[in-house]
């Protein structure tokens, strides 16, 4: 069982001031949310990692991007993704064929709240494709609008726009945003 509950992060509305390089997809995301504010929480069977805006969504965004465009361009593979995060750190090996079959092998090496030891006894998820992406639009969806909000010279359309190619692609919500 994998879910994501996206949740609702407040946004720090002065975010992008203090940003020299705004194609910088993780700063931008690091700047635009602030530091307590609610997180991204994902259920690894049954077993929740929270995941920070701020700090882990900032240093993860492009592997998301990535592992999505896989998923989504490519019938069958396999991709191993290191999470870099100090709090969210572990190795994800995965595997696909077609939209009814994907596997994913994880490793957990930290993880904040003391679950390191669960999810690697319960390592493994087997899901359809289709519905692991979904997982991912509504968080896609809280970046995108935490990023045009502070948006305030159109500076950061094309930082945007990188991250609604793949949320566009997605064709459902997950299962905790189906209306």
């Amino acid at each position: 069982m994998f879910r994501i509950q996206a949740s609702n992060p407040k946004i720090n509305s002065n975010g992008a001031m203090e940003i020299e390089d705004i194609s910088d997809l993780s700063d931008l995301i690091e700047s635009a949310y602030i530091l307590h504010t609610e997180d991204m929480i994902m259920f690894w069977n049954y077993i929740p990692i929270v995941v920070s805006y701020k700090y882990n969504l900032s240093e993860l965004i492009d592997d998301i991007l990535e592992m999505l465009f896989q998923l989504r361009t490519k019938e069958e593979g396999t991709m191993t993704i290191e999470w870099p995060s100090s709090s969210f750190h572990g190795v994800w090996n995965m595997s696909w064929q077609g939209n009814d079959c994907l596997t994913i092998d994880s490793e957990w090496t930290s993880v904040v709240g003391g679950t390191k030891k669960l999810l690697n006894d319960d390592s493994r998820i087997e899901l359809s494709k289709k519905g692991f992406v979904a997982e991912w639009k509504k968080v896609l969806e809280n970046i995108i609008n935490g990023l045009r909000e502070i948006n305030k010279n159109n500076l950061l359309n094309s930082a945007i726009q990188k991250i609604e190619i793949e949320y566009k692609k997605i064709e459902k919500y997950g299962e905790l945003y189906q209306t």
